[in-house]
């Protein structure tokens, strides 16, 4: 069941400054592994063929801190 039709409806929702778009599908599947389900999913804008979901910022909060430290390409994430 979709609660929302389109982005703009989320975005009245939640506020525009409180949800925030993740391309990267590592990070994606990270944040759904964890049990936080994105607010809305599309194709990404800026990549053709690319998956866009966007999350809330407060939902996420912890779980980017520990994203950052274990993400690929970082000294902790190796």
């Amino acid at each position: 069941m979709n609660i929302f039709k389109t982005l703009e409806e989320v975005y009245e929702c939640y506020g525009e400054n409180t949800i925030v778009p993740i391309t990267s599908l590592k990070q994606i599947i990270f944040y759904t592994s964890h049990k936080i389900q994105p607010k809305w999913i599309c194709e990404s804008a800026n990549n053709e063929g690319h998956i866009c979901c966007y999350f809330h910022k407060g939902e996420t909060k912890k779980l980017y801190l520990e994203w950052q430290k274990r993400r690929p390409g970082t000294e902790s994430g190796l």
